[in-house]
């Protein structure tokens, strides 16, 4: 997702999780959980962008403060109802989206950390 998407340029390697770091894979929490202790932030900080149910299950099981679902390989509906706060046509549009609402109070808090194909 990073590299396709041009976002890799803002996520050093030694902070990236990938599923050789975690014991348990999506939709566990435990991926989601160690990219926070990665990064040093806690969980209800960090946003999570998502394209598939399990990946939005996962995030949200962390306790993240904010799942983004995209979507690019499921339909909103399946992503909704595994608990997206809010969804996105494309993974494009849900970075403009942070981006732009970066002073924003709601996003201003959180860390934008990116689950790999877990």
């Amino acid at each position: 997702m990073l590299a396709g998407t041009g976002l890799d340029k803002y996520f050093a390697k030694d902070r990236r999780t990938c599923l050789d770091d975690v014991h348990m894979p999506k939709p566990d929490p435990e991926p989601y959980r160690r990219a926070a202790s990665t990064i040093q932030s806690p969980v209800s900080e960090c946003v999570a962008l998502e394209d598939s149910a399990s990946g939005v299950q996962s995030a949200v099981a962390a306790g993240y403060g904010l799942v983004i679902g995209v979507l690019t390989t499921s339909p909103e509906r399946s992503l909704r109802a595994a608990g997206a706060h809010v969804t996105f046509p494309s993974t494009a549009a849900a970075v403009d989206f942070l981006l732009s609402s970066r002073l924003s109070k709601s996003a201003a808090q959180h860390k934008i950390t990116a689950g790999a194909k877990l």
